[in-house]
Protein backbone atom coordinates (compact mmCIF):
# COMPACT_ATOMS: atom_id res chain seq x y z
CA UNK A 1 0.00 0.00 0.00
CA UNK A 2 1.29 3.71 -0.34
CA UNK A 3 2.93 5.31 2.17
CA UNK A 4 3.05 8.55 3.54
CA UNK A 5 6.07 9.76 1.43
CA UNK A 6 4.63 8.19 -1.46
CA UNK A 7 1.21 9.57 -0.83
CA UNK A 8 2.59 13.07 -0.41
CA UNK A 9 4.62 13.14 -3.91
CA UNK A 10 1.36 11.40 -5.65
CA UNK A 11 2.81 7.88 -6.29
CA UNK A 12 1.62 4.50 -5.82
CA UNK A 13 4.27 2.74 -3.88
CA UNK A 14 3.31 -0.46 -4.11
CA UNK A 15 6.46 -1.48 -5.07
CA UNK A 16 8.87 -0.36 -2.71
CA UNK A 17 12.16 -1.95 -2.54
CA UNK A 18 12.67 -5.09 -0.53
CA UNK A 19 15.68 -5.69 2.06
CA UNK A 20 16.39 -8.79 1.75
CA UNK A 21 20.50 -8.49 3.18
CA UNK A 22 21.35 -6.05 6.15
CA UNK A 23 23.82 -8.81 8.01
CA UNK A 24 24.41 -6.57 10.89
CA UNK A 25 21.03 -4.62 11.77
CA UNK A 26 18.16 -4.28 10.61
CA UNK A 27 13.73 -3.46 11.37
CA UNK A 28 10.60 -2.44 10.16
CA UNK A 29 6.79 -1.91 10.78
CA UNK A 30 4.27 -2.80 8.76
CA UNK A 31 1.50 -0.32 7.90
CA UNK A 32 -0.76 -2.53 9.80
CA UNK A 33 -0.27 -4.53 12.81
CA UNK A 34 0.97 -8.15 10.87
CA UNK A 35 2.29 -11.14 11.96
CA UNK A 36 5.91 -11.55 12.26
CA UNK A 37 8.19 -14.75 12.11
CA UNK A 38 11.59 -15.25 12.98
CA UNK A 39 13.11 -18.34 11.87
CA UNK A 40 16.87 -19.54 12.12
CA UNK A 41 18.72 -22.06 9.66
CA UNK A 42 19.96 -25.40 11.46
CA UNK A 43 23.59 -25.39 11.80
CA UNK A 44 26.61 -24.09 13.22
CA UNK A 45 25.18 -20.14 14.71
CA UNK A 46 25.97 -17.04 12.98
CA UNK A 47 27.69 -14.32 14.25
CA UNK A 48 25.85 -12.41 16.78
CA UNK A 49 24.09 -9.04 15.76
CA UNK A 50 21.00 -6.86 17.01
CA UNK A 51 17.75 -6.75 15.94
CA UNK A 52 16.72 -2.98 16.05
CA UNK A 53 13.01 -2.18 16.28
CA UNK A 54 12.64 1.22 13.56
CA UNK A 55 9.23 3.60 13.67
CA UNK A 56 7.62 2.76 10.14
CA UNK A 57 8.61 6.73 9.16
CA UNK A 58 12.16 5.38 9.14
CA UNK A 59 13.62 4.80 6.43
CA UNK A 60 16.33 2.57 4.49
CA UNK A 61 18.19 5.88 3.80
CA UNK A 62 17.55 7.08 7.82
CA UNK A 63 19.06 3.74 8.54
CA UNK A 64 21.94 4.16 6.59
CA UNK A 65 22.50 7.90 7.67
CA UNK A 66 22.53 6.52 11.00
CA UNK A 67 24.86 3.95 10.88
CA UNK A 68 28.60 4.13 9.76
CA UNK A 69 29.49 1.84 6.91
CA UNK A 70 31.88 -0.06 9.86
CA UNK A 71 28.57 -0.46 12.01
CA UNK A 72 25.87 -1.33 9.29
CA UNK A 73 26.92 -3.36 5.93
CA UNK A 74 23.65 -3.79 3.55
CA UNK A 75 25.20 -6.18 1.14
CA UNK A 76 22.02 -6.41 -1.40
CA UNK A 77 18.81 -5.80 -2.28
CA UNK A 78 16.44 -7.56 -4.20
CA UNK A 79 13.54 -6.63 -6.29
CA UNK A 80 12.19 -8.01 -9.46
CA UNK A 81 10.76 -4.11 -10.84
CA UNK A 82 13.32 -2.79 -12.46
CA UNK A 83 11.41 0.58 -11.95
CA UNK A 84 11.40 0.05 -7.90
CA UNK A 85 15.37 -0.73 -8.20
CA UNK A 86 15.96 2.77 -10.11
CA UNK A 87 14.14 4.37 -7.45
CA UNK A 88 16.11 2.86 -4.92
CA UNK A 89 19.13 3.60 -6.68
CA UNK A 90 18.26 7.59 -7.16
CA UNK A 91 17.02 7.86 -3.62
CA UNK A 92 20.63 6.53 -1.95
CA UNK A 93 22.54 8.38 -4.89
CA UNK A 94 21.00 11.59 -3.52
CA UNK A 95 21.70 10.21 -0.18
CA UNK A 96 25.25 9.72 -1.15
CA UNK A 97 24.94 6.01 -0.12
CA UNK A 98 25.06 3.94 -3.21
CA UNK A 99 28.28 2.94 -2.94
CA UNK A 100 26.88 1.18 0.29
CA UNK A 101 23.99 -0.88 -1.84
CA UNK A 102 23.99 -3.94 -4.20
CA UNK A 103 20.81 -3.84 -6.04
CA UNK A 104 19.62 -7.11 -7.40
CA UNK A 105 17.09 -7.37 -10.53
CA UNK A 106 15.34 -11.19 -9.59
CA UNK A 107 12.45 -13.04 -8.54
CA UNK A 108 12.85 -13.76 -4.71
CA UNK A 109 11.55 -17.43 -5.55
CA UNK A 110 15.19 -17.99 -7.56
CA UNK A 111 17.22 -14.82 -6.51
CA UNK A 112 20.88 -15.77 -5.69
CA UNK A 113 23.37 -13.30 -3.40
CA UNK A 114 27.20 -12.60 -3.47
CA UNK A 115 27.51 -14.58 -0.83
CA UNK A 116 25.47 -16.44 2.29
CA UNK A 117 23.71 -13.98 4.23
CA UNK A 118 23.69 -13.87 7.92
CA UNK A 119 20.07 -12.13 7.88
CA UNK A 120 16.99 -12.39 4.99
CA UNK A 121 14.27 -10.40 5.66
CA UNK A 122 10.99 -9.89 3.34
CA UNK A 123 8.91 -6.70 5.26
CA UNK A 124 5.91 -5.10 4.31
CA UNK A 125 4.07 -8.67 3.84
CA UNK A 126 6.51 -9.38 0.43
CA UNK A 127 5.80 -13.07 0.53
CA UNK A 128 1.50 -12.22 0.01
CA UNK A 129 2.56 -11.17 -3.37
CA UNK A 130 2.70 -14.72 -4.40
CA UNK A 131 -0.62 -16.51 -4.97
CA UNK A 132 -0.48 -20.03 -4.64
CA UNK A 133 0.96 -21.81 -1.55
CA UNK A 134 3.84 -23.55 -4.06
CA UNK A 135 5.13 -20.66 -4.76
CA UNK A 136 5.45 -19.41 -1.01
CA UNK A 137 7.12 -23.04 -0.06
CA UNK A 138 9.05 -22.35 -3.51
CA UNK A 139 10.36 -18.71 -1.86
CA UNK A 140 11.18 -19.75 1.51
CA UNK A 141 13.06 -22.64 0.31
CA UNK A 142 15.32 -20.40 -1.99
CA UNK A 143 15.73 -18.20 1.00
CA UNK A 144 16.96 -21.04 3.12
CA UNK A 145 19.66 -21.96 0.30
CA UNK A 146 21.13 -18.21 0.70
CA UNK A 147 21.48 -18.19 4.31
CA UNK A 148 24.82 -19.16 5.97
CA UNK A 149 24.24 -22.00 8.69
CA UNK A 150 22.75 -20.51 11.64
CA UNK A 151 21.35 -17.42 9.49
CA UNK A 152 17.92 -15.60 10.21
CA UNK A 153 14.84 -15.28 8.18
CA UNK A 154 12.05 -12.81 9.45
CA UNK A 155 9.26 -12.19 7.41
CA UNK A 156 5.77 -10.79 7.88
CA UNK A 157 2.61 -12.00 6.98
CA UNK A 158 -1.19 -10.35 7.59
CA UNK A 159 -2.38 -11.91 10.71
CA UNK A 160 -6.58 -12.13 9.58
CA UNK A 161 -8.96 -12.00 12.36
CA UNK A 162 -12.33 -11.00 12.33
CA UNK A 163 -11.92 -7.55 13.18
CA UNK A 164 -9.01 -7.07 10.53
CA UNK A 165 -11.04 -8.51 7.74
CA UNK A 166 -14.26 -5.67 8.88
CA UNK A 167 -11.36 -3.18 8.78
CA UNK A 168 -9.65 -3.74 5.30
CA UNK A 169 -13.46 -4.50 3.65
CA UNK A 170 -14.10 -0.95 4.38
CA UNK A 171 -13.63 2.14 2.94
CA UNK A 172 -10.99 4.57 4.19
CA UNK A 173 -9.20 8.02 3.08
CA UNK A 174 -5.49 7.49 3.88
CA UNK A 175 -3.94 10.61 2.61
CA UNK A 176 -4.31 14.24 1.74
CA UNK A 177 -1.83 15.86 -0.77
CA UNK A 178 -1.34 18.07 -3.63
CA UNK A 179 -0.97 16.90 -7.13
CA UNK A 180 2.18 18.52 -8.77
CA UNK A 181 -0.03 21.71 -10.74
CA UNK A 182 -1.23 22.58 -7.12
CA UNK A 183 -4.70 21.04 -6.56
CA UNK A 184 -6.16 19.32 -4.08
CA UNK A 185 -5.99 14.99 -4.26
CA UNK A 186 -7.59 12.83 -1.50
CA UNK A 187 -5.90 9.10 -1.55
CA UNK A 188 -8.57 6.30 -0.94
CA UNK A 189 -8.16 2.18 0.03
CA UNK A 190 -10.75 -0.50 0.48
CA UNK A 191 -10.43 -4.54 -0.01
CA UNK A 192 -11.99 -7.05 -1.82
CA UNK A 193 -11.61 -10.05 0.58
CA UNK A 194 -12.20 -13.67 -0.42
CA UNK A 195 -11.96 -15.29 2.79
CA UNK A 196 -11.75 -18.96 1.37
CA UNK A 197 -9.27 -18.34 -0.88
CA UNK A 198 -6.96 -16.30 1.58
CA UNK A 199 -6.77 -13.30 -0.87
CA UNK A 200 -7.86 -10.39 -1.63
CA UNK A 201 -7.55 -7.41 -4.03
CA UNK A 202 -6.71 -3.69 -2.86
CA UNK A 203 -8.18 -1.05 -4.79
CA UNK A 204 -6.83 2.04 -4.15
CA UNK A 205 -8.16 5.38 -5.90
CA UNK A 206 -6.83 9.07 -6.39
CA UNK A 207 -9.73 11.96 -6.39
CA UNK A 208 -8.02 15.11 -7.94
CA UNK A 209 -10.16 18.32 -7.08
CA UNK A 210 -10.98 21.00 -9.21
CA UNK A 211 -11.04 24.47 -6.92
CA UNK A 212 -14.55 24.95 -6.60
CA UNK A 213 -14.18 21.12 -4.63
CA UNK A 214 -15.44 18.73 -7.55
CA UNK A 215 -14.05 15.97 -8.62
CA UNK A 216 -11.57 17.00 -11.86
CA UNK A 217 -10.40 13.31 -12.09
CA UNK A 218 -10.08 10.00 -10.65
CA UNK A 219 -7.22 7.41 -11.20
CA UNK A 220 -7.78 3.55 -10.08
CA UNK A 221 -5.14 1.06 -8.84
CA UNK A 222 -5.43 -2.73 -7.80
CA UNK A 223 -3.13 -4.78 -6.47
CA UNK A 224 -3.58 -8.80 -5.34
CA UNK A 225 -2.33 -10.19 -2.28
CA UNK A 226 -2.84 -13.54 -0.53
CA UNK A 227 -1.82 -14.40 3.29
CA UNK A 228 -0.65 -17.34 5.28
CA UNK A 229 -2.47 -18.92 8.12
CA UNK A 230 0.23 -19.12 11.20
CA UNK A 231 0.17 -22.59 10.87
CA UNK A 232 0.60 -22.56 7.06
CA UNK A 233 4.10 -20.11 7.78
CA UNK A 234 5.03 -22.96 10.50
CA UNK A 235 4.86 -25.98 8.31
CA UNK A 236 6.72 -24.11 4.94
CA UNK A 237 9.61 -23.03 7.06
CA UNK A 238 10.20 -26.41 8.88
CA UNK A 239 9.62 -28.58 5.84
CA UNK A 240 12.36 -25.92 4.16
CA UNK A 241 14.62 -27.11 6.84
CA UNK A 242 13.99 -24.33 9.42
CA UNK A 243 13.38 -23.64 12.89
CA UNK A 244 10.80 -21.37 13.79
CA UNK A 245 12.61 -19.17 17.23
CA UNK A 246 9.73 -16.80 17.34
CA UNK A 247 5.88 -15.94 15.67
CA UNK A 248 5.06 -12.35 16.92
CA UNK A 249 1.79 -10.32 16.29
CA UNK A 250 3.86 -7.84 15.26
CA UNK A 251 7.60 -6.08 14.60
CA UNK A 252 7.45 -4.71 18.74
CA UNK A 253 7.13 -8.77 19.85
CA UNK A 254 3.35 -8.56 20.62
CA UNK A 255 2.39 -12.16 21.66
Amino acid sequence: EPNEEDAEAGTSGYDEPVDLRPPARTGAIPARPSESVAATRTGDPAADYDAAVMSKRLTLLDLLDAHPAAELSLDAFVDLSPAMLARCRARAEAAGVSERLTLIEADFRTFTLPDQAALITQPYHSIGHLPSLEAKRDAIRRVYTQLQPGGRFVFDDFLMTPERLAHLQQVHLRAEYQATDGRDVLLWVTSLVDVARQAMRVVTWEDTLAPDGHLAQRQYRKLSLTWLRPEESRTLLEDAGFSVEACYGDFKGTP
